[in-house]
């Protein structure tokens, strides 16, 4: 997209914004905008209140499906989504599985029929560092403690199972905060997405990995500890390199 730089009085150049992106972030007359200097580049941004979005669904249509529907409107960004049913039942699942991994999204209102999630924290990029930076130091602590366990012979890895659970919540609402307000480097948004559905993924491994070894199931060669062990170095590569 190009824009004609426009003289006004002796040195003040002017560009207009297009009407497209302006009726989107429902920018007006005298409000203010964010202008970032990057070399060449002059990146504009609207940081002010972005209008909610909401959403209305019936779980009924969804079937076994209805968690990931619910999970995945979290993810892309929705402020408010109300769930429409006709027995209880056909809820619970939602409430105990799905909204106990949504930081943010919280039940506002109950109906015999229906159920509303809202977001009641709002994101911020100094949140998604800080989440982001944590993430990092979950997966290398338990990264270390699933190797020194499996050199030493111990079983006792329940703490790997349940602090998955955490990475996920913490992963799913790093994936939010970037659909929903981006990143501060645009064009890096694609890696940090990369990057925290990678760390998504070790975390699983782990998991998986400390279910066997607690079962008896997992018998590991000496290959196999030295790739754990490169594993672990790559972590702690991300995380320094982040």
């Amino acid at each position: 997209m190009k824009r004609k730089a426009i003289q006004l009085a002796n040195q003040t150049l002017v560009v207009s914004l297009p009407s497209k992106w302006v009726k989107e972030q429902g920018i007006k007359k005298g409000d203010e905008i964010d202008i970032e200097e990057r070399g060449r580049e002059l990146i504009i941004g609207n940081k002010g209140k972005i209008e909610e979005t909401k959403k209305i669904i019936n779980i009924e249509e969804f079937g076994i499906m209805k968690n990931r529907i619910v999970l995945s409107n979290y993810l892309k960004g929705l402020d408010e989504l109300e769930i429409r049913f006709t027995k209880p039942d056909q809820v619970e699942e939602i409430k105990n599985r799905v909204i106990n991994e949504l930081i943010g999204f919280e039940i506002v209102k109950q109906t015999p029929n229906s159920l509303i999630l809202k977001e009641i924290a709002d994101s911020s990029d100094q949140s998604f560092e800080i989440i982001l930076r944590r993430i990092f130091l979950i997966m290398m602590s338990n990264s270390e403690e699933l190797l020194n366990s499996l050199k030493e012979n111990k079983r006792n890895l329940d703490h790997i199972i349940s602090t998955d659970l955490t990475i996920n919540k913490l992963c799913y609402y790093c994936i939010r905060i970037l659909n929903k307000r981006g990143y501060k480097n645009y064009r890096e948004i694609p890696m940090i997405y990369s990057l925290i559905l990678t760390l998504e993924n070790i975390g699983d491994v782990h998991k998986n990995i400390a279910k066997e070894i607690i079962e008896g199931k997992l018998k590991l060669k000496k290959e196999d500890l030295e790739n754990l062990e490169l594993s672990n170095e790559l972590i702690c590569i991300l995380e320094t390199n982040h």
